[in-house]
């Protein structure tokens, strides 16, 4: 009976079976997928988990498995790299699941993330790395280093250049305190700022500090970690630090740095750190700007590198906690320096543009200077402007090195004892001055004529050829022998402010001061007398006061005394001689009649009669006789005391009414001279209304130059508007291009600039002239309110002129009346010495007369001095207003002054802003024309770049049928491994019915194993060729997505591709032919029935036969030409892969033109020559 467990009712008797088993039933047609001779195991392909399941088919990928039979749990026996109860996909780090299996990703582990695609087996690089394998870095980037999280390092190169590589020369270098001999510099402070105490300890060799509160305090590193330390950047900062407590409050500002106006920290414990304890432990921070070590606020590779260039501050916390204390060790910082050593290469060499010189581009070239001098190596470099008088400058201040006679930071003037326009750009731009001594020049430019700036001192002129004012001579001998310019001599007696003091030519003085005259003011003028070289004006020349009726002349001698006629005599000669009187009707003093001869000999006898009292009087207390009359002794006194105390009064009166006097000469004096003073001001105001009414003429020529230039550069603008500049969208000369781009956009920038300065500067001359103008009008009107206050001030003094007068006459009067009082006193006591006897009443009535008189006459005189007292306040007053006339006349000079001076900078502006204009629109016509020349070439490279686009299309198909007939190649070889499989297969059937068959047939089975371990390297073989032709596949898909090819390459390409396609039809024919002969061969294996020795040796000459054949055929010779076409393959199209890459960098470089183009030309005030 069939034992099939339940699966099959049907068997058939194996023999074989049942020698070995004792039952020869064999089960046929099992169920449920089952196989065996009693249906007992499942069928190939099959598994059962557990004896009561059914089996279930394994589905092992055909591909990524060794068979299709699986394990008990469905586990399929993988190939090399594939993973999966499948096997139907890559392992990690395994990609292109194939014949062959999976074949691991060949990454570079330094650029990339250890992954890579399981399709394509492209590798996952970090941020700054690029390539198949993540072989390279991007550009930009520079050290590829497994260490770094982003791959590789930016170029810093102070934002100058973004192509660099590793410098050579460079060693490790570490910058350390360890503290083996003390604090080595290092400070401490709380967060505020303010110092507190580190302590050293010579046990532990540390540093410490101890906080009483819950503020934080930070250790403060030396000098020597500070500074450029921009080669430490990406490297490590470590310490050894431990507290000792664990209470422990971290903060985000544990370790801080700060540099370049930039400030960024991070927590203790970020990094992977540990939490402080009270063991030491060592911290390391990578100086790295990368997410994964958390510096915040965040920064920029550029910023993170220009804050470790000027890195000013580390500071790193020491205490965590109330009562705490922090201990400091070992702290160092990674860094390099050019020397021998271990090599590093995080150092960069930078690869700078035009313009810039030094490993980092630090430095301008020669030729170039710092666009902006305060941002330091930061700055751009820019090409000296020297107006083509110089090819270098300064390369940090910008000044120019000047030659040509120029000079300026720019070299935009002439050099002194030169004159022209230096900014035109030649070598004669400036010409020596005609001036002597080879001083200073300048050009009118108006008149175009050359004016003298520097003269020496003393002269002036065009050509110095005059003496300036206060000077005199012939300083260039046109009248006669060459005379230097002199200061005129006139002995400090004229007005330096005043004009025309001297004669230029003979040096004699015109305008003599202080009442002197002379050639050199060295006399008093006519009418005074003095002093004139003295010192003190007060002390020079005053007036003569000559009395015209009783002098000679007004002219007095030296001394002041006048030259009198017959009669008079006196200081003034206002006085009659003795024995002459004045008589009103007689002109001057005449001789006293005959009849006088009585007076004069009554006169005589009172005076004989005086002596005589005045004997008696000085014997009275030297003789014998005495007078007992005590009253009359008493009264004689007082009258002699009333007598000499209105004798004083009246002297005195005399004295005050002299200064009076004086006094109001002084004023008439300086009256005269504050009347010279304003009418030199007037003059002056009538200079500055000429030279306003000039600058105005000026200032509207300025504005009709302004306004034409700007009409001029608004012709421009339109003009620059209407060339048509298209983006361009391919170039042959993607350099040159770029490099024009940029000089029209660098000029487009600073013609704006220098629009917007002489708009400026042409606003500034036109307001200041505005505003001379206003203060003109303002001086004007003020000369009139002058005129006014001269007139007023005429009147006053014309006024106090007649009260002095009136006064003096009063004065005269009271000294008359005064020496009219003393004569009579003088009498009265005459009349007393002469009585020969003693009347005490009628001496005390004339006494009591006399005092009387003498009261009448001290009220008078105190009118008087009351009438003076006010004359005197008065004529304060009048002098009080005389000074503040004085005053505002000087103001009016100065203020006419700072009119000539304004008037001056208007017009110097206004020449300034012609020449820039001038200059403003040369340049603006050289960039229209540079810009029409420049709309020529782009539409030219357009053109170009036009044609080369066309052909792409035919490049990209020719391609796509190389990669076609590549893949045909690759499914003919695949076909070739599946009959090679099937082959594998029918010779184990073979090889089982040659078993079952006879057991003899031994040496015959052991030749066709032999044959089948052939065929299994051949498939093997065809295995690599397809894994070689797979790998030549995805390398061509890879550059078809990177690049475009060109006509020419694409050709050859095409013509490689079809050799290969030949070869691989050929390859495919040869295992074709071969496996046909095998499949015969195993055929006629599964027909045989009983052992036939012929056939089994029929058989083996087949099996030789086909090996040969298979010799024959070159197959191995083949696959190594198609290699060798495959390689050429890929040669020809990395070849073309380059060039399309330059051919698409010249498409990005022509659009970068086109984004740096200026949207229009922003010289919009125009300038146009006058």
């Amino acid at each position: 009976a069939c034992d099939c467990n339940g699966r099959s009712q049907e068997c058939y008797f194996d023999p074989e079976l049942y020698r070995s088993t004792g039952h020869g039933g064999h089960c046929r047609g099992c169920a449920d997928n089952t196989d065996g001779p009693h249906c007992e195991r499942c069928r190939d392909s099959f598994y059962r988990r557990g004896s009561d399941q059914g089996c279930q088919p394994c589905s092992c990928n055909p591909v990524g498995s060794l068979s299709t039979q699986c394990d008990s749990y469905g586990q399929c026996s993988c190939k090399p790299g594939v993973m999966g109860d499948k096997c139907d996909r890559c392992q990690p780090g395994f990609h292109s699941l194939s014949e062959a299996g999976c074949r691991p990703c060949s990454c570079n582990p330094s650029g990339s993330t250890g992954e890579c695609n399981v399709e394509t087996g492209r590798c996952a690089c970090k941020d700054n790395v690029e390539g198949f394998h993540c072989e390279r870095c991007k550009p930009g980037f520079f050290h590829l280093d497994s260490s770094n999280p982003r791959g590789c390092t930016p170029c810093f190169c102070f934002g100058h250049s973004s192509v660099c590589t590793s410098a050579v020369g460079y060693s490790i270098y570490s910058i350390t305190s360890n503290f083996q001999f003390g604090e080595d510099e290092w400070r401490a402070e709380q967060r505020d700022g303010s110092e507190v105490l580190l302590q050293w300890s010579a046990e532990t060799r540390d540093i410490s500090v101890i906080s009483d509160t819950y503020f934080p305090m930070y250790f403060i590193a030396p000098g020597k970690f500070l500074g450029n330390q921009v080669l430490s950047y990406g490297q490590n900062l470590t310490f050894s630090f431990r507290v000792d407590r664990r209470d422990t409050r971290l903060s985000a500002e544990d370790l801080v740095l700060e540099g370049a106006g930039l400030r960024v920290s991070v927590p203790l414990i970020a990094q992977g750190n540990s939490y402080p304890s009270e063991s030491a432990q060592t911290y390391t921070f990578r100086l790295h700007e990368a997410t994964d070590y958390p510096w915040r606020p965040a920064l920029t590779a550029f910023e993170f590198q220009k804050l470790l260039h000027n890195l000013t501050s580390i500071k790193i916390r020491g205490t965590y906690s109330e009562r705490s204390a922090g201990h400091l060790d070992d702290v160092t910082i990674t860094s390099a320096r050019p020397g021998p050593g271990v090599p590093v290469a995080w150092v960069e060499s930078c690869s700078c543009p035009v313009g810039y010189e030094g490993q980092f581009c630090e430095r301008c070239t020669s030729g170039h200077r710092r666009e902006t001098p305060s941002l330091g190596p930061y700055s751009p470099c820019v090409p000296c402007a020297c107006n083509g008088h110089s090819e270098t400058c300064d390369p940090e201040t910008g000044v120019c090195n000047c030659r040509d006679n120029t000079a300026g930071s720019h070299c935009e003037k002439c050099s002194d004892g030169y004159y022209g326009d230096a900014t035109a750009g030649t070598a004669a731009d400036c010409r020596p001055c005609p001036c002597p001594g080879s001083s200073s020049c300048a050009i009118v430019p108006r008149t175009k004529e050359v004016v003298c700036t520097s003269c020496q001192a003393g002269t002036t002129g065009k050509r110095c050829e005059l003496c300036d004012d206060a000077y005199f001579g012939d300083p260039l001998g046109e009248n006669g022998a060459v005379r230097p310019c002199r200061l005129c001599q006139c002995n400090d007696n004229i007005d330096p402010n005043a004009v025309g003091n001297c004669d230029r030519q003979t040096g004699e003085c015109l305008k003599c001061i202080h009442n002197t005259a002379g050639f050199y003011c060295d006399r008093c003028k006519d009418g005074f007398f003095g002093n004139p070289l003295a010192p003190d004006p007060a002390d020079k020349c005053r007036a003569c006061d000559c009395d015209p009726e009783g002098s000679r002349s007004l002219q007095c001698q030296e001394n002041g005394r006048c030259e009198c006629k017959e009669g008079f005599v006196g200081t003034r000669c206002d006085q009659c001689e003795e024995n002459y009187f004045y008589n009103r009707s007689w002109p001057g003093c005449q001789e006293c009649p005959a009849c006088y001869r009585l007076v004069k000999d009554k006169v005589a006898e009172q005076r004989e009669r005086l002596r005589e009292l005045e004997n008696l009087i000085a014997n009275l207390g030297a003789g014998e006789e005495t007078v007992t009359d005590q009253a009359f002794e008493e009264r004689l006194k007082q009258a002699e005391r009333e007598v000499m105390e209105l004798l004083h009064e009246a002297q005195k009166s005399k004295d005050v009414d002299q200064g009076l006097m004086d006094r109001l000469k002084d004023i008439n004096s300086t009256l005269a001279n504050q009347l010279n003073r304003l009418r030199n001001i007037q003059g002056t105001v009538r200079e500055t209304e000429n030279l306003a009414e000039q600058a105005r003429v000026r200032v509207e020529d300025t504005e009709d130059l302004i306004s034409l230039a700007s009409d001029m550069l608004e012709k421009a603008k339109v003009a620059a508007d209407n060339v048509s500049i298209a983006p361009p969208e391919q170039s042959g000369d993607p350099n040159n291009m770029t490099l024009l781009a940029e000089e029209a956009r660098k000029l487009a920038e600073r013609h704006k600039k220098e629009a917007d300065e002489i708009v400026r500067v042409a606003k500034a001359a036109n307001d200041t002239s505005m505003e001379a103008y206003q203060l003109l009008l303002k001086t004007l009107a003020g000369e009139n309110q002058t005129a006014i206050d001269i007139d007023e001030l005429n009147q006053k003094y014309n006024q106090a002129r007649n009260i002095s007068r009136d006064l003096e006459k009063q004065a005269n009067k009271v000294l008359a009346e005064a020496e009219e009082a003393g004569n009579r006193a003088l009498q009265i006591y005459a009349n007393l010495t002469s009585l020969p006897t003693v009347d005490s009443t009628g001496l005390e009535n004339e006494a009591n007369k006399i005092k009387k008189e003498a009261e009448e006459l001290d009220q008078l005189i105190a009118r008087k001095l009351k009438d003076y007292e006010d004359l005197r306040e008065d004529m304060k007053g009048k002098e009080l207003e005389v000074k503040n006339l004085l005053e505002k006349g000087k103001t009016e000079q100065q203020t006419a002054d700072q009119l000539l001076a304004r008037a001056d900078a208007a017009k110097a502006l206004a020449e300034e802003a012609a020449r820039k204009g001038n200059g403003t629109l040369q340049e603006a016509n050289t960039i229209l024309s540079n810009l029409k020349d420049f709309d020529k070439r782009v539409n030219d490279n357009k053109t170009a770049a036009e044609e080369a686009l066309k052909k792409i299309p035919a490049i990209t198909q020719t391609i796509a049928e190389a990669n076609n007939k590549t893949r045909q190649a690759e499914l003919a070889l695949g076909n070739a491994a599946a009959d090679a499989r099937e082959a594998k297969a029918r010779a184990d059937d073979a090889e089982k019915i040659a078993s079952s068959v006879q057991k003899s047939a031994a040496a015959t089975k052991a030749e066709a194993d032999k044959t089948f371990a052939d065929v299994t390297g051949l498939a093997r073989e065809v295995d690599d060729m397809m894994k070689q032709l797979q790998d030549a596949e995805k390398e061509l898909k890879r550059k078809q997505a990177d690049a475009e090819q060109d006509m020419m390459m694409a050709g050859m390409a095409s013509q490689a591709a079809q050799e290969a396609e030949d070869n691989a039809r050929k390859a495919k024919n040869s295992v074709n032919s071969l496996l046909t002969v095998i499949n015969d061969l195993l055929d006629q294996l599964g027909q045989l029935e009983t052992v036939d020795l012929n056939k089994l040796n029929e058989i083996e000459g087949t099996l030789n036969s086909a090996k040969d054949q298979m010799k024959d055929s070159d197959l191995d010779q083949k696959v190594s030409f198609l290699e060798r076409e495959a390689k050429k393959q890929d040669d020809a199209i990395q070849a073309y892969n380059r060039d399309i890459e330059e051919i698409l960098k010249d498409i990005s470089n022509l659009e970068d033109i086109r984004k740096t183009l200026p949207s229009g030309c922003f010289n919009t005030p125009s300038i146009e020559k006058p």
